[in-house]
């Protein structure tokens, strides 16, 4: 940002900036699930969105999956 080069140079950050990578992979639910359960997780939740909207996995905006260990 403007007016902190100093602070990001002595933060290890290059006068270009930084630059990030995002690699994403496409999983249906049940595949999320069985893969969960082959390190012994089951999902105990989901929802549709950061808001907690019900889980519809066809309309939602996003997939927020929750899973816990089966001896936890």
């Amino acid at each position: 940002r403007p007016g902190l080069e100093d602070e990001a140079l002595r933060l290890g950050v290059p006068a270009a900036g930084l630059d990030y990578t995002e690699a994403v992979a496409l999983f249906e639910p049940d595949a999320l699930d069985s893969l969960a359960a082959t390190i012994g997780m089951h999902r105990y939740d989901a929802v549709g969105g950061y808001d907690g909207r019900v889980f519809d996995p066809d309309s939602a905006e996003r997939w927020i999956l929750f899973y816990r260990r089966d001896n936890a």
